[in-house]
């Protein structure tokens, strides 16, 4: 992130602190600090989501954040005017993406590692086959456009404790159950599911 984006930021979150008369500078540098480290669209995402929160809870003025809204535009060249932002808040809300527990960019990074490396642990040796929405964004290279939070993988029966005894050796993965074949991979707020065909 550039220092020109970095001060449009403290800009930003300054200018909304003032409107909604938070108190504690402490509070506003943690948050442009953290939104500093994030990629500029998740930052637009992470803005427009707060401060329609701000406008629901009676916090702001809707006007006051329209007047304001050539602050964010400047933030991303996908959203370079108020109404992009307004069409791009209203397709959050629609796909139920506004309160999320890590950034979009952040979560396409995860599953694309994940199913990475899922597929050096099993290769080639297994009868098995990946299905669900996130496999035509990676077959035709399209950018991930949504959150994903498992992998569906059908692998033969007759191959399942095998899986299960390769993913034993790995560090990366682990099964959390045998019963409902639930794969997760720790601390990445992801999991795999495997179930089986004949």
């Amino acid at each position: 992130m550039t220092e020109e984006t970095k001060s449009k930021i403290q800009q930003v979150v300054n200018t909304f602190a003032k409107l909604t008369k938070l108190q504690g500078e402490n509070l506003c540098q943690k948050l442009i600090t953290h939104l500093c480290s994030m990629n500029n669209n998740d930052v637009v995402d992470y803005l427009i989501v707060s401060l329609s929160d701000l406008i629901d809870k009676g916090k702001i003025q809707t006007k006051d954040v329209l007047n304001h809204l050539n602050l964010i535009t400047t933030l991303s060249k996908d959203y370079p005017t108020p109404e992009a932002l307004i069409a791009r808040l209203n397709w959050l809300k629609a796909m139920n993406m506004t309160h999320t527990k890590m950034p979009l960019t952040e979560n396409h990074k995860l599953v694309t590692e994940v199913f990475d490396k899922f597929n050096q642990i099993i290769r080639t040796d297994f009868d098995a086959y990946y299905t669900g929405g996130l496999m035509g964004y990676l077959a035709t290279n399209h950018p991930l456009e949504r959150y994903h939070s498992d992998l569906d993988l059908f692998v033969n029966e007759t191959q399942l404790d095998a899986l299960y005894q390769k993913i034993k050796q790995s560090d990366d993965f682990k099964f959390v159950s045998n019963l409902d074949k639930k794969l997760t991979i720790p601390d990445m707020n992801l999991r795999l599911i495997i179930k089986t065909h004949r």
